[in-house]
């Protein structure tokens, strides 16, 4: 007996692990951080530097499109490796 409601969720949980979507969030946040660090640049630092959400974003982004980064690599080279493998 099939639920559908499992199959639904795994429908989302593939979207949400898939290594494209990934990269999509970690290069929208790390624009977005950027963007709002250029407003404040543009701003001036009247009132001092403050960390603030936008820098936070930067970094999470970055490391969001590098674990993306890393997990193609790691598909690759398991592809390489079955490639091989079928070959002898």
């Amino acid at each position: 007996m099939v639920k559908p409601h499992l199959t639904e969720k795994s429908r989302l949980v593939r979207f949400v692990r898939h290594p494209a979507t990934n990269l999509f969030v970690g290069v929208a946040l790390i624009l977005s951080g950027i963007g709002e660090t250029i407003e404040d640049l543009r701003g001036g630092f009247d009132g001092g530097f403050a960390f603030a959400v936008h820098h936070g974003m930067v970094v999470f982004g970055l490391f969001k499109v590098l674990s993306t980064v890393a997990d193609v690599i790691e598909g690759l080279e398991r592809s390489v490796r079955h490639f091989d493998a079928s070959r002898e």
